[in-house]
């Protein structure tokens, strides 16, 4: 109880900027409307391949999707993205049927000459990857986490989408999305 408490939880606050959910059109997040909403997103993504696509997907600035062959391919990729998962009772803990939502923002780390906040977001970037083993997506999001901390990012979040797809890709394929910003330093 509590291990990842302080990595994950303690860092998130309450919203600060006021929004009128009365005002906001969120008929897009009924069931139906959601999932080919969802569909529409992952079949739009730009593909990314190569041994840099770290460097691709932040390059797009967009929407990005990562095929992978097998779980060592898998497991090669997550590394590179230090992507979080966590299971309770082998069950993704924020899973919505077989998904689970993943969205994170990156900040540069702080310089030797000082640190002032980022004015402005300079990507939003969404990773797809398809993989026959939900585990597998689970693994890329702990390995993201992990890669960015090491990398001195400061993350807020994560939330990631792993969801059975037998429209998008191969049947009993899944697909994984994740989401997050790279903001500016200002010098």
């Amino acid at each position: 109880m509590g291990q990842f408490f302080k990595q994950y939880l303690e860092p998130i606050k309450l919203n600060d900027v006021h929004v009128d959910w009365k005002l906001m059109d969120l008929s897009y997040l009924m069931e139906g409307d959601y999932l080919r909403h969802l569909a529409n997103i992952v079949s739009n993504a730009k593909p990314v391949y190569g041994t840099d696509i770290v460097l691709k997907a932040y390059n797009i600035g967009g929407d990005v999707r990562i095929l992978y062959r097998d779980q060592e391919d898998f497991e090669r990729i997550t590394r590179r993205f230090g992507i979080f998962y966590e299971l309770k009772d082998g069950i993704p803990r924020t899973k919505y049927k077989v998904t689970v939502i993943m969205a994170m923002v990156m900040n540069p780390p702080m310089m030797k000459t000082g640190y002032e906040e980022p004015l402005e977001e300079l990507h939003r970037i969404r990773i797809t990857l398809s993989s026959k083993s939900v585990k597998n997506l689970e693994k890329v999001c702990a390995n993201h986490v992990s890669g960015a901390k090491s990398k001195l990012l400061k993350l807020t979040g994560p939330y990631v989408s792993t969801q059975l797809s037998n429209c998008l890709h191969r049947a009993n394929d899944y697909y994984f999305r994740c989401k997050w910003t790279l903001l500016q330093v200002q010098s």
